[in-house]
């Protein structure tokens, strides 16, 4: 699972914000200000996808590429980019 089938819509919402969350607590040394950073991206995920079952206009794009830009901070930080 990943970020991309996420964004094509092959896995749902509810499974790729478990396997975010799961991903990211498995890093060694990761401070409570990305656990932070977690829960906010878990709560805009889970907003979006209300928006758009109640066919209200969504941020998604967006809210996907802010999260794109932070895994890669995070990649690059705790794995040397290879995770």
């Amino acid at each position: 699972m990943s970020l991309a089938s996420y964004e094509r819509d092959e896995v749902t919402r509810d499974d790729f914000v478990q396997f975010l969350s799961s991903s990211i607590l498995a890093l060694e040394g990761v401070p409570d200000s990305v656990r932070h950073e977690l829960r906010n991206y878990q709560k805009e995920i889970e907003i979006e996808g209300y928006l758009e079952d109640e066919e209200f206009e969504a941020n998604t794009i967006e809210v996907k590429e802010s999260l794109a830009i932070w895994l890669k901070s995070l990649k690059l930080k705790y794995c040397g980019g290879n995770c």
